[in-house]
């Protein structure tokens, strides 16, 4: 469903990639089980060849959208106890994917993914979400 879509999609509106993403993905597999050296090779390939052109770096400006989403976070649920970290924890909020929305927010992108977010979608409801691996 995501390649078809992905093909479907008009050049200039083509997907732009968070080095986050591209980072989480790599993590994965790098850390995935043995025997699967044809599939990490060509998710690197299709990485190399098709998403690494789209990447969208994280500039010194994403700050602000960063910090924005976190106070947004932050207000809407205040912390019991000091400890940025844990707290996000405790809320279901993923660091990665407050630097993720931050990108999307700054260049008014839309977000695909399967992932939820559903405290950062609450407290960010002008950012716009997809899931193309829905049928």
């Amino acid at each position: 469903m995501f390649m078809q879509r992905m093909r479907t999609t008009p050049a200039d509106h083509l997907i732009f990639v968070c080095p986050i993403s591209v980072a989480e993905i790599e993590w994965g597999l790098r850390i995935s089980d043995g025997g699967e050296d044809e599939m990490r090779a060509a998710t690197r390939r299709f990485l190399e060849d098709t998403i690494l052109t789209h990447v969208f770096p994280i500039d010194v400006t994403t700050r602000n959208s960063y910090a924005e989403i976190m106070e947004r976070i932050w207000r809407a649920r205040p912390p019991a106890k000091p400890g940025t970290q844990r707290h996000l924890t405790d809320i279901g909020v993923d660091i990665n994917d407050v630097w993720i929305s931050a990108v999307a927010l700054e260049r008014n992108l839309t977000i695909l993914s399967e992932d939820g977010m559903r405290v950062i979608r609450e407290c960010i409801p002008e950012l716009r979400f997809q899931n193309w691996l829905e049928a």
